[in-house]
């Protein structure tokens, strides 16, 4: 597993990965680590290769790093979005279509959705026709992988609109095309509420 690793000391995060062996937890050990915050490691693979994008605001930009010894050793070979201080960056495919969703940093960065699309990986990346395409606490910020179930895609979002990473909001898309958005909440995946972490539920991901 990849996951932030946040210091309260210095109010800054790194990527870690932990290994799980027969029930086992490991501990964390050093993935990614840059002069500033850095969250939200979301994994992809594409055309034999294993991808991240964390999150890294702080240098404005949305940045893509390529595993050349996973999970300890990463290369960054691409800038996707350049002075844009993203949240949350995940990458999909969808017909014919790379998408890159994110919100941006700011007052209301809980509440704005914006869409990128490339035919390749390392670009061009071309701003949706409608950005901002959504705006809704309770559903616009990513929370994880998309995926496919009976032919429909699914875009998983945090619902912020009690507390910080509350729930997440199953979204289905309904269209998604360079100049059109549409998407309904189908679904609502809680925290468990006896369990260690019962005021919120952050992300639902996988890879394969």
């Amino acid at each position: 597993i990849l996951c932030e690793e946040f210091d309260y000391r210095t109010f800054r995060g790194r990527i870690v990965s932990i290994e799980l062996s027969n029930g086992v937890v490991g501990s964390p050990k050093v993935a990614i680590e840059l002069p500033f915050h850095m969250s939200y490691p979301y994994l992809f693979e594409y055309e034999g290769e294993i991808y991240c994008v964390p999150e890294t605001r702080e240098a404005r930009e949305i940045a893509l790093y390529r595993a050349e010894e996973f999970p300890y050793r990463w290369t960054k070979v691409s800038i996707l979005v350049n002075k844009f201080a993203g949240v949350d960056g995940t990458v999909f495919q969808y017909e014919g279509n790379l998408w890159l969703a994110s919100i941006y940093a700011g007052s209301s960065e809980r509440e704005k959705l914006f869409l990128w699309y490339a035919r390749d990986l390392l670009g061009p990346w071309k701003p949706h026709a409608c950005n901002p395409v959504k705006t809704d606490i309770s559903s616009a910020r990513p929370a994880g992988t998309p995926f496919i179930s009976n032919s429909c895609l699914y875009r998983p979002a945090q619902d912020c609109s009690k507390i910080y990473g509350g729930q997440v909001v199953l979204n289905r898309i309904l269209t998604l095309t360079p100049t059109e958005f549409k998407e309904e909440k189908v679904a609502v995946v809680k925290p468990f509420p006896n369990g260690p972490y019962p005021d919120g539920l952050h992300t639902v991901s996988a890879v394969g």
